[in-house]
């Protein structure tokens, strides 16, 4: 029962979570398969009868990554308003910091207060996108939408694939992309997007107003890549070490490594094992 407020207090997250992985996930199948995003007929009978490209490989094995990252800044991004508050929270600048302290007051223990957050959003990052994509994948087989062919064959451009009989069964196909891996991978780009919003929650509860600066860092150190997309080779690079996945021009052979994805992980928990400290010295 302790996770049912909080539930109730994301359920909004929730739904536009989910709705968003399943949008960009729907959004995906078109861009590889349809004549344009308005090309609704691959969801049944369908087809575009373009060829397969190996530019359209890239971007599926692209298309995890950006679903965990979407689904962790809805999370991470705080909704202040969303329940009754103190009047301080009228004031703008107070409005951070009364949600948290409102939560902090309440007959409920700092642990699960800081901790029942963080499993929501992990777990809701980990079970949306592929969710997502196994209904996606479920309903084409279920009404034999030629696309499905089309998507499969876009996979199989993949070396791992490639190499398989010509009649792969979903599971063997999975297996040889190193699916887990990749999932993986994309999970934890997810989570670090959330860490890294969710610590100003955190932070702005310090009395130090050099930890209070901090909480405005998180914002920019999450969006600043973006600003570097110009060059076609930093765009490469922040593929592989920020986001796990091939940049343009990679090779599709590429797979996340057990030590970029460790990293990833220890860096979402270094974040929130600082604003746990954070948490425990505040004054409440």
């Amino acid at each position: 029962m302790l996770t049912y407020p909080w539930l109730l207090y994301y359920r909004y997250r929730l739904v536009a979570a989910a709705i968003s992985s399943l949008l960009l996930t729907c959004l995906a199948h078109l861009w590889v398969s349809g004549d344009g995003f308005l090309d609704f007929g691959i969801f049944w009978h369908g087809f575009c009868s373009c060829p397969v490209d190996p530019n359209d490989a890239y971007f599926l094995l692209n298309v995890p990554p950006l679903i965990a990252l979407v689904v962790g800044l809805i999370f991470g991004l705080l909704t202040p308003g969303a329940v009754a508050l103190p009047a301080a929270a009228g004031i703008p600048g107070n409005q951070l910091k009364a949600l948290s302290r409102f939560f902090l007051t309440r007959p409920i223990s700092r642990s699960n207060c800081f901790l029942l957050p963080q499993a929501i959003a992990l777990t809701a990052t980990a079970v949306l996108p592929a969710a997502a994509f196994l209904l996606l994948v479920g309903w084409l087989g279920l009404v034999h939408a030629p696309s499905l062919h089309h998507l499969m064959a876009s996979i199989r451009i993949i070396p791992a694939v490639s190499k398989l009989g010509p009649h792969p069964s979903f599971v063997q196909v999975l297996t040889a992309v190193s699916a887990s891996r990749r999932y993986l991978a994309a999970i934890s780009v997810g989570f670090c997007a959330y860490a890294i919003l969710s610590s100003q929650q955190w932070l702005m509860l310090s009395p130090s107003k050099k930890i209070n600066a901090l909480g405005v860092v998180p914002v920019f150190v999450l969006f600043a890549p973006m600003w570097l997309i110009i060059g076609q080779l930093m765009v490469n690079r922040m593929a592989h070490v920020v986001f796990l996945a091939p940049g343009r021009g990679a090779s599709l052979a590429y797979v996340p490594s057990a030590l970029g994805i460790a990293l990833h992980l220890g860096f979402a928990a270094v974040i929130l094992m600082g604003c746990w400290r954070v948490l425990r010295t505040a004054e409440l």
